[in-house]
């Protein structure tokens, strides 16, 4: 039996309450970020217009709709007087706690822009309107951020139950049952959907990701080049920095919201397995490495060159130094805590 919460339980409506002000917030960001990244009238007043400020915009503005989307795919086939999987709601307030965190660390790197008067030569009206649209986002944050802090005092246990993929998978049987004439192409598509990509996604989630966000990468900075007529090394810098940012995007949450599944956890008992282990932890910090070392380009490469505007090729040479230098650093440190925790002795029972 799946462990439920009834409707009228505490536990449920705070949990209910804090997801619901989380995407409303998800909302609200979008509606003041995607304006202010994309109409040249507001962005070029902006104090967080260039990098390092602009970097993590320039990505959250997909992570954000990402994460809300997942999680619209668990709160739309609810019924808010029927029992609900603890599972479920476990897991949409974890999912809450990551779109809480980006847009938190987004709002706070636009708010360090403006306490250190970046571009002030430029600022104008346009800003004023900029900025007062973070104050009231970033009021926004403050009261989901306490909504999210009540429902988390109220603990839900480990529980079985329905996880990301199957929901998804209900859903889609949902809305393939309310297409009148064209239900019968649809319950076939959810199931192709069911036997194929949910399949491939539980058992190589990591494949699946770096496929997704090679497409990604390729996607974003085809729409922009052509935007903007940029050269080939524009081309290819856009496109390692937007793929291997999602592609560390989509592996971390994954593997916090446990999304292809909850498989029982195994100790590594050979040693390739343990180094498989380790060398998917390298690759991931490497790939968080490459947007970071992106966004202080100007102050990493005035360390070993001279303090000029980078071209696009030393631009991917130092991005590509810099996930190199992560990874291996990374698979050193993971190797040497690995010996030494197996060479610990352990203390004698009393």
């Amino acid at each position: 039996m799946i462990p439920e919460l009834p409707a009228g339980d505490p536990a449920r409506r705070l949990a209910d309450r804090a997801t619901a002000g989380t995407l409303g917030l998800a909302l609200l960001f979008m509606l003041f970020t995607w304006p202010a990244k994309k109409v040249p009238e507001l962005y070029l007043h902006e104090p967080w217009q260039d990098d390092p400020y602009d970097a993590l915009i320039s990505l959250s503005i997909f992570w954000v709709p990402l994460m809300a989307a997942l999680c619209l795919t668990r709160v739309l086939p609810w019924r808010r007087t029927a029992p609900q999987p603890i599972r479920r709601t476990r897991e949409l307030l974890r999912a809450s706690r990551v779109l809480l965190a980006v847009i938190t660390a987004t709002l706070a790197s636009d708010w360090i822009s403006v306490a250190l008067r970046v571009h002030e030569a430029s600022w104008t009206g346009a800003t004023a309107a900029a900025v007062a649209g973070l104050a009231a986002v970033s009021l926004a944050a403050l009261a989901t951020a306490r909504a999210l802090r009540r429902a988390s005092r109220q603990p839900l246990p480990q529980a079985d139950g329905p996880d990301w993929l199957t929901d998804m998978i209900s859903l889609g049987d949902q809305v393939a049952a309310r297409v009148g004439p064209m239900r019968p192409p649809a319950a076939r598509t959810v199931l192709l959907a069911d036997r194929l990509a949910v399949r491939a996604v539980r058992r190589h989630p990591l494949l699946v990701a770096g496929g997704l966000s090679l497409a990604f990468g390729f996607t974003t900075a085809l729409a922009q080049g052509l935007q903007e007529g940029y050269t080939l090394g524009v081309y290819l810098v856009l496109f390692i920095n937007h793929a291997a940012g999602m592609f560390a995007y989509l592996a971390l949450i994954g593997a916090f919201l446990g999304i292809a599944g909850t498989p029982p956890q195994q100790r590594a008992t050979t040693r390739s397995a343990s180094a498989r282990r380790r060398t998917v932890r390298a690759g991931i910090a490497a790939c968080v490495s490459i947007p970071v070392a992106g966004a202080f380009r100007a102050q990493l490469w005035s360390l070993i060159s001279r303090p000029e505007r980078l071209q696009p090729y030393e631009l991917i040479t130092l991005m590509l130094g810099a996930a190199v230098a992560t990874a291996a650093l990374t698979y050193a440190t993971e190797t040497i805590a690995g010996r030494s925790g197996r060479r610990r002795p352990e203390r004698p029972q009393p």
